[in-house]
């Protein structure tokens, strides 16, 4: 993609993927603030702005390191619940 585009469709693209930046990155920090509304939000709103449930998923795996397994474990569940809201659980 040519960020230098002026075209509408390259400049929705370009603000869709920083929406999807900015949410995966707001998932990636709220499990270890335990903030379990404020997660579910950015569940939401991560998924709505393009971001694959894998994408999540993995964001939510990566934080094993710094909020240790419990903290996945309940981000995880979190997750689920959004995804049974959303009718997207398998």
């Amino acid at each position: 993609m040519n960020c230098r585009s002026s075209s509408p469709a390259s400049s929705t693209a370009a603000r869709s993927s920083h929406q999807k930046q900015r949410e995966l990155c707001a998932v990636a920090s709220s499990p270890c603030w335990n903030r379990r509304n404020e997660l579910r939000a950015h569940f939401h709103a991560a998924l709505n702005v393009g971001a694959t449930r894998q994408e999540v998923a993995e964001v939510v795996f990566q934080q094993v390191t710094y909020g240790g397994m419990p903290v996945v474990v309940e981000a995880l569940a979190t997750f689920r619940d959004v995804l049974e809201e959303r009718g997207e659980w398998e």
